[in-house]
């Protein structure tokens, strides 16, 4: 079952570093796979994968870009990846 996730990216959008977790559970949420978030970002989908494992921080450019496609990004259509 999915629950809503809008009520995390205000927080996210607040606080300084992001979380792994934080990052996949919007990613997930949105129904998004990793590619698709690194397209978006125009980033390589190993990169996002590292932020989630909490290996690497995005650039302060793009947590703000992340930030952003929080703020932005329309409600999740239900589906949910699995990678």
């Amino acid at each position: 079952m999915l629950c809503s996730l809008d009520h995390l990216a205000p927080n996210m959008v607040r606080a300084g570093r992001m979380t792994g977790v934080e990052i996949r559970t919007w990613r997930r949420g949105r129904g998004w796979t990793r590619e698709q978030l690194a397209v978006a970002l125009r980033v390589s989908h190993n990169s996002i994968g590292r932020w989630e494992r909490d290996q690497t921080q995005p650039l302060p450019s793009l947590r703000q870009a992340l930030r952003h496609l929080m703020r932005t990004e329309g409600a999740t259509d239900g589906a949910v990846s699995q990678d």
